[in-house]
């Protein structure tokens, strides 16, 4: 208990327990950074409003292939996740690069990215390509047919300008799909296998697996206006975009001294599952959220996470429950304080999942956020 041993137990009150709801809610966007990740995403899911491209560049190749002409190539890709229709059609096109994006130099930011136009041609693409019926297990293989342009890679082994990478715009409607990077196991990393031949007549088949990818996401405007409507009866958590819950509790300095005996406090939202978007069969690929403390109105606490519980309440609804004994009590001594927290998904940059909260005003109290404390008062 928060402040066991401040006073003898004999000074305080029998333990009882209060509840207040939440003061406000809203969605607002993060930033996601995709470099370090496992995985890369691609495709758009017109049902869901959200889209991803890939960006991918191999480099350092070895000195015996450097300045060699290429033939031909393709790039493999071993998937490892899908979101939306898994029988869709998969199709995008392929750009060459014309900007540096590599590491964390461009992410996702309604403020800074639409799409990074100024990293390739729009109009002018490598090649358009429709892929069909693979599952969450198989390697797939895209055709690069501008072999001008990745000769030009092979013109040297360091990183240069010579080379970019590609970035992929999908061009379907109803699946994202997930392939590993060179961030996962070297045996399911991206591969760049070309035919090439070199100045002395020599030709040969080689497989690079040496490189950097990451991804980049947006939803559509409808989604965004969604999102962005201020106390509507809901709240959204969209992991790969991502958005995240936030939620005030402004009462509590009117409701509770100060002085209480603080025994636990946790907060619990509620799922309104008709208006959140699951994978397959009705289920998150993982079905956790986190709660942060929010330093002030646009400033997380990272150190501060905190992850759900899950339980079914008498009326059949999913609750997820949060334990936070150190952002109350810090409420309660410093009310000067922001009192906020903002809710994420576990898998906020891995999934496209959508978690709609039920908000502040929602019609049934029992539905609304809450902050429920148990303590003692001094006698």
């Amino acid at each position: 208990m928060i402040g066991k041993n401040a006073l003898p137990q004999k000074d305080f009150s029998t333990p009882h327990t209060d509840t207040i709801y939440a003061t406000s809610h809203s969605s607002e966007a993060s930033v996601i950074f995709t470099g370090s990740l496992d995985r890369v995403l691609l495709g758009k899911d017109n049902n869901a409003g959200v889209e991803a491209c890939m960006l991918i560049k191999f480099y350092s190749w070895p000195d015996s292939l450097v300045g060699a002409y290429i033939t031909s190539a393709s790039i493999s890709l071993k998937t490892v996740y899908h979101f939306g229709d898994s029988t869709g059609i998969l199709s995008f096109n392929m750009y060459s690069a014309t900007g540096n994006w590599t590491g964390d130099s461009i992410a996702y930011n309604d403020s800074l990215f639409n799409y990074p136009t100024n990293y390739y041609n729009p109009s002018n693409p490598i090649a358009a390509t429709a892929l069909t019926s693979f599952d969450d297990s198989s390697w797939i293989s895209i055709n690069v047919p501008d072999t001008a342009t990745l000769t030009r890679w092979f013109i040297t082994s360091a990183d240069s300008d010579n080379n970019f990478g590609l970035i992929f715009v999908p061009t379907n409607n109803s699946m994202i799909k997930g392939f590993y990077s060179f961030n996962s196991t070297d045996t399911v990393y991206p591969q760049l296998a070309v035919q090439y031949k070199k100045a002395n007549g020599d030709t040969g088949t080689y497989i690079h697996a040496v490189g950097v990818a990451k991804y980049l996401t947006r939803a559509n405007p409808a989604l965004k206006s969604k999102f962005s409507i201020p106390n509507d009866s809901l709240s959204y958590i969209q992991n790969g975009i991502a958005y995240r819950s936030t939620f005030h509790f402004d009462s509590i300095n009117n409701h509770f001294p100060s002085t209480i005996l603080l025994h636990s406090a946790v907060i619990e939202v509620t799922l309104d599952p008709s208006s959140s978007f699951f994978n397959v069969n009705h289920a998150y690929l993982t079905d956790s959220l986190f709660a942060y403390f929010a330093l002030s109105d646009s400033t997380v606490n990272s150190s501060s996470i905190t992850l759900s519980t899950t339980y079914t309440n008498a009326q059949n609804q999913h609750v997820y429950r949060f334990s936070v004994n150190s952002y109350a009590q810090t409420w309660l001594k410093t009310p000067s304080l922001i009192k906020k927290i903002y809710i994420a998904g576990y898998n906020e940059s891995l999934s496209f999942d959508r978690f709609a909260l039920y908000g502040n005003n929602a019609a049934l109290v029992s539905e609304r956020p809450r902050l429920i404390i148990t303590y003692s008062t001094s006698k």
